[in-house]
């Protein structure tokens, strides 16, 4: 099995997916090793290759983090979608407000539109939240039980951990996962409608 080293450590998000990304889809790669120093930049990776249909595995050396990738063979690799699968919907909330203007009528209108969402069938794919929207779903919003429901219901919470740091909430996170440009490009560029508040 071919084997291809990337080594991302230092590198700030999204690099490490992108250069891992490039490693898996070169010609005749089975296999690739990312070398990262950071829990998130493991994790980012991680979601990268399962979205192109790859295992992981996670080794540790010192302060080092290897996320070992393995490309799936044979009718594994093939991960079509089923003719009566929902559109992929992904929503990008960049605010805590809804719109501009009045900022309590902002708060209550971006709480009614988040709670609407799990009363519509197909619910989202996807919800993405980035500058001031990562504060929806960090400790203090009082969104959490409702991003938890949508969670339940198969939508997929993810918070820029550019804008988590920048406000100082990293630590703050309350639903859903921590992700990267990268990710949140390639769900836009691959949705077959985009919504934003």
């Amino acid at each position: 099995m071919k084997e291809n080293l990337v080594d991302a450590r230092g590198l700030g998000c999204p690099q490490p997916v992108v250069l891992a990304r490039k490693a898996i889809l070169a010609d005749g790669i089975d296999k690739v090793r990312v070398v990262v120093d950071n829990d998130a930049a493991a994790e980012n990776v991680q979601r990268m290759a399962a979205t192109e249909n790859w295992e992981t595995a996670i080794e540790r050396a010192g302060d080092d983090i290897h996320v070992v990738l393995i490309k799936r063979q044979g009718l594994e690799a093939a991960a079509e979608r089923p003719a009566d699968d929902p559109p992929k919907i992904v929503v990008l909330i960049t605010s805590d407000l809804f719109g501009s203007g009045d900022e309590q009528l902002g708060w209550a209108l971006m709480r009614a539109f988040i709670r609407t969402f799990k009363d519509i069938d197909p619910p989202p794919r996807k919800m993405l939240f980035a500058n001031a929207g990562v504060r929806l779903t960090t400790e203090g919003s009082d969104l959490i039980e409702d991003l938890k429901t949508l969670e339940q219901l198969g939508v997929e919470i993810l918070s820029c951990g550019t804008c988590l740091d920048y406000y100082g909430l990293v630590d703050s996170l309350r639903v859903g996962a921590v992700t990267n440009m990268y990710e949140m490009a390639s769900a836009l560029l691959g949705a077959d409608r985009v919504v934003r508040p």
